[in-house]
């Protein structure tokens, strides 16, 4: 039997069609995914650890909705407007045997991408402890881009995503500006019973621009899938014409990723979790 190496995994799923251009195009195109009920609507980022020291406690998952209508009434009718983003959805950690199947077919049409560190087994262990204890305080069930990984509050997948990479020692300045979006949110278009005010999706629509610095608004910014893809197929490009020892490129079928080469880098010390979760953060 082959040994697994120790080893973290992204596997990246873009978004049919998300546009950040604006709040209008937005809008639009995250109602047309969602409304159409179409596959991974907003992208996707699942995470494999394999452990040579333990394989039978490697894991592949991703933080997810549970009920995938769940927020289409907030925004459609309850007048959410862009405070959809700081809502708090029933969340749910998925499976290996839920997700293998996806990566393998979406490796074979070429609709996905990936990144894999290669570590060494103190990190990998780290990372185990991590998935162990973020299941036992129970933060799975909370699905949202408030929410932050590391203070066990929950997350989406790209902060869910984020927060192993970091947790690895990994997370370096290119990573942290290639993958995180940041748009600053007009303050009239965030709705929600804490705003105090009603948002009509028809005013998301005619809304043309983000607010500027000069404006009142609220500095809103994820771990974007469609951003680590993009990432993933440049630094295929610039390892192509530039070679780096520390990289090397990959193929699984039709699908493009990198590997980095981190075996030799130390694990980090810091606590796993930061603090306590902190409920009263959520603006809606």
């Amino acid at each position: 039997m082959k040994q697994l190496k120790d080893e973290l995994i992204l596997y990246i799923m873009p978004s049919p069609g998300i546009n950040w251009s604006s709040p209008a195009a937005l809008t639009l195109t995250t109602a047309l995914m969602k409304l159409t009920n179409r596959s991974r609507a907003i992208g996707h980022v699942t995470v494999k650890v394999n452990s040579s020291f333990n394989p039978s406690e490697s894991f592949h998952t991703g933080m997810t909705q549970l009920d995938r209508n769940e927020g289409k009434k907030e925004t459609l009718l309850k007048g959410y407007g862009f405070g959809i983003l700081f809502y708090s959805f029933k969340g749910k950690l998925e499976s290996a045997k839920e997700l293998d199947p996806e990566v393998l077919e979406r490796c074979k049409n070429g609709n996905i991408s990936f990144v894999r560190f290669e570590v060494n087994s103190d990190v990998s262990k780290r990372l185990i402890k991590f998935f162990k204890e973020y299941q036992l305080k129970g933060a799975g069930n909370f699905y949202g881009s408030p929410h932050r990984p590391r203070y066990a509050e929950g997350g989406g997948c790209g902060p869910f995503a984020e927060s192993v990479v970091e947790l690895a020692g990994l997370l370096s300045e290119e990573l942290n500006r290639s993958w995180i979006r940041r748009v600053r949110l007009p303050l009239k278009l965030i709705g929600g019973p804490k705003t105090g005010k009603k948002v009509h999706f028809l005013k998301m629509l005619f809304h043309f621009s983000w607010a500027k610095k000069t404006e009142p608004g609220y500095d809103f910014s994820i771990c974007d899938p469609d951003l680590m893809h993009q990432w993933v197929l440049k630094k295929i490009e610039d390892l192509e014409k530039n070679p780096d020892p520390q990289y090397a490129i990959e193929a699984m079928g039709k699908a493009k990723g990198i590997v980095m080469h981190a075996q030799n880098q130390g694990c980090p010390s810091d606590p796993i979790f930061k603090g306590q979760p902190d409920p009263s953060r959520l603006l809606i």
